[in-house]
């Protein structure tokens, strides 16, 4: 499993240095300026960088784990930042550019740039694997570490995903099925 973090302000890791679980690896930022103050995480299951060439829900979910899948402490990780998703996009959340959020934006809930510079602490033992430290706007990533997590489970989570993914196509078949019912009940009268 790779994490990577992303629109940081500053990286305190570099790539070949061992993190351990509560480290502090960097502060919030706001991708060279392009946004709000938040961190962005997904958690990849290959070696990635700052390219996500990920277009459908299919490739998201093939290439990417659900972040909320992984028992991350999200208050540990970001004692400062409070809402998951909520002022950001959300895992599986289309994005401007035509394709699906692969991780979360976590944020705090008053938005705006208040917690720009706040710490992030890394939620997992392991290894750095790659950094961008950004100069100019990188397509809006700002400073960038991705930490391959220690055990190297790249497969814990598959079962669990694959369950969620299709749990979730079912709501939404079964609302669209709803609808349908609401619609014919209301023509026939």
């Amino acid at each position: 499993m790779w994490y990577r973090f992303a629109h940081m302000d500053r990286n305190f890791v570099k790539a070949g240095d061992k993190v351990k679980k509560g480290q502090k690896i960097g502060t919030v930022g706001n991708g060279n300026g392009q946004y709000w103050a938040h961190l962005h995480l997904d958690v990849a299951r290959h070696p990635i960088t700052t390219e996500y060439p990920v277009r459908t829900k299919e490739e998201v979910r093939k290439n990417f784990y659900d972040p909320y899948s992984l028992g991350i402490d999200w208050q540990a990780m970001t004692p400062h930042l409070d809402d998951v998703g909520n002022l950001g996009y959300d895992w599986l959340q289309q994005i401007q550019t035509g394709g699906y959020h692969p991780g979360v934006d976590i944020n705090a809930s008053t938005g705006g740039n208040t917690d720009f510079g706040k710490p992030i602490y890394s939620p997992i033992d392991g290894e750095v694997t790659y950094e961008w430290r950004g100069n100019g706007k990188n397509g809006g990533w700002g400073n960038v570490i991705v930490i391959k997590k220690e055990d190297g489970a790249d497969n814990c989570c598959d079962e669990a995903d694959r369950l969620r993914a299709e749990n979730n196509d079912l709501r939404k078949t079964i609302k669209d099925l709803d609808g349908r019912i609401r619609r014919a009940k209301k023509e026939l009268g």
